[in-house]
């Protein structure tokens, strides 16, 4: 899942450039989410978030220039995934 959340396509109908997938509209909201529920349960470890985490940084600049940030934002504002992300900013 996380390789096809990597490929680039075209999902805005004004911009002929393509994106990260992980910046449409829909699907930065579902991994938003898919955060969010892995927070509220507590786990010591937190394997979803950790390969999200690491797939945003692989992808910074594509990350920084569409919706995807979203994500990012999440993972920064809880002190249990900010480590993941912090560093690399």
């Amino acid at each position: 899942m996380f390789r096809q959340l990597q490929k680039k396509g075209q999902f805005e109908k004004e911009s002929a450039d393509k994106c990260i997938l992980l910046g449409h509209p829909d699907l930065h909201r579902v991994m938003k989410e898919l955060v969010k529920q892995e927070l509220e349960q507590e786990q010591s470890e937190l394997p979803f978030c950790q390969q999200i985490a690491g797939v945003l940084v692989k992808n910074l600049d594509e990350v920084l220039r569409t919706r995807a940030v979203f994500i990012m934002l999440e993972l920064v504002e809880h002190k249990e995934t900010a480590e993941f992300i912090l560093p690399h900013l």
